[in-house]
């Protein structure tokens, strides 16, 4: 009994896939991703080895300690017979761009994709990132519209056995051999930079040097700041991004404070664009408590409900609540004045309830107000459904109302704390009339003070 070729192809792929995974495959050499996805195996000529797979909008990220060059293969998984066309990945340095990879679109000859979803490996030229001094995150990360994507990284030379994220730059930096930027250093005239034409001769030894030349790059110092990166743009597809070489045109380096200032609204737009990535558009889901006061009411307004909130912008959102509140009026009338020292006669026959059940949508615009708490106003529009309960009547319907807000969100805890003040606005008839025979719409207004807690989902 023999196997079909689609039963054998399974099977072969099946047994490379365990080789793959039960063999180190230059695990010394060759770097995992800090995700860990599944690796790919793929046959070539040329720039074997694992592979990892990422699509448009995914990113992957590797925890390197350098100094190191990092030898970088990305190749297009392409359909059997249609070949792809050239694209663009970026690469970052510690989330700053820094590099722009070409990924070629032509057909591997010989080459094929050995897992269960095939395809033949496009071609591909290495791309050499340089890695200085410290500890770094570098990501790979396709554009919009790209297809999938197969990526090789490995250590293609290291000025120390690469320790990857798990030895601390000061160890890496101790067990690095001595910088040799000459045969043998002369008395200190001798100790001045070379040229521009021998800067490839010092690339490793500038970032171990605890001051540079005004000419140098803005990032020749590790231990001045080791996440900047300079942007040098070659025919060969090398990283600018830890070069010694001279850069024309370079600023000089910017003191720490200037830099730390500069990052900092980079960061935050970081971290909103990752919460967005991560979950699509966040939803903050809270429960409110109020309390108020009404004129159609001789009692106090208690409010309850539950509020949902959508980020839209950096500044503006869209709230949803639905809640209740009552409004409440007992007043005693006199059917009968004192008169002739006899006692006035009263009856409490004004003693009604009325049911509110507010629905509403509301925008709300958020701002600095101070430190990490932010202000907000809000506007927006409410579906009423309100009842009457008058003795032994009950009397129900809708009507349109308005609601008004300001207030503070509070980062407390996991969540936000959010004091604010209010006033719902809304009219209903229950079947009275007025003096004039027509029907009497009562005012469903409140004021109130709110306390509401929010979390973040």
């Amino acid at each position: 009994m023999g196997w079909s070729e689609p039963t054998m192809r399974t099977a072969v792929r099946s047994l490379m896939l365990m080789l793959l995974l039960a063999a180190p495959l230059k695990a010394a050499e060759e770097l995992s991703p800090m995700s860990l996805p599944a690796p790919v195996l793929i046959r070539v000529p040329t720039n074997g080895g694992v592979y990892h797979g990422v699509g448009p909008g995914e990113k992957l990220e590797y925890k390197v300690v350098g100094p190191v060059k990092l030898e970088v293969v990305i190749r297009q998984r392409l359909a059997e017979g249609s070949p792809g066309k050239p694209l663009t990945v970026d690469a970052l340095g510690d989330g700053v761009p820094f590099m722009q990879i070409k990924v070629e679109g032509n057909v591997e000859e010989g080459g094929a994709i050995l897992d269960l979803v095939g395809g033949l490996p496009s071609t591909a030229t290495p791309a050499i990132l340089d890695v200085p001094a410290g500890e770094h995150t570098v990501a790979l990360v396709p554009r919009a519209g790209s297809p999938q994507l197969i990526v090789n990284v490995r250590v293609a030379s290291a000025a120390a056995p690469l320790p990857l994220s798990t030895t601390p730059p000061a160890v890496v930096a101790a067990t690095a051999p001595a910088p040799t930027p000459a045969p043998k250093p002369a008395p200190p005239p001798a100790a001045s930079p070379a040229p521009a034409a021998a800067a490839p001769v010092v690339e490793e030894n500038v970032w171990d040097e605890p001051s540079a030349p005004a000419s140098a790059p803005a990032v020749a110092s590790a231990t001045t700041d080791p996440d900047t990166f300079d942007i040098d743009e070659e025919d060969e597809p090398s990283s600018p991004m830890m070069s010694g070489a001279p850069v024309a045109a370079t600023p000089a380096t910017p003191s720490p404070a200037k830099a730390q200032k500069a990052e900092k609204p980079e960061k935050v737009k970081a971290e909103n664009v990752d919460s967005l990535d991560n979950d699509g558009l966040s939803l903050l889901v809270g429960a409110r408590l109020g309390l108020g006061a009404a004129p159609a009411a001789n009692h106090a307004t208690r409010y309850l409900g539950l509020e949902v909130r959508m980020p839209l912008t950096d500044n503006l959102s869209l709230a949803g609540s639905v809640g209740r509140y009552t409004l409440r009026n007992d007043a005693e009338l006199a059917i009968q004045p004192a008169i002739g020292g006899a006692e006035a006669q009263t009856s409490a026959q004004l003693d009604w309830r009325t049911k509110v059940r507010p629905l509403e949508v509301a925008a709300l615009y958020s701002f600095d107000l101070t430190g990490d708490i932010n202000g907000y106003v809000g506007a927006g529009l409410s579906t009423i459904w309100s009842t009457r309960l008058d003795a032994e009547e009950k009397i129900g319907g809708l009507s349109l109302g308005t609601v008004w807000s300001v207030g503070a969100d509070v980062p407390v805890g996991p969540g936000l704390l959010v004091p604010s003040a209010s006033m719902n606005t809304g009219r209903r008839g229950y079947e009275n009339t007025s003096s004039e025979g027509d029907e009497a719409r009562e005012r469903l207004r409140t004021t109130r003070l709110n306390l509401a807690y929010f979390y973040s989902f």
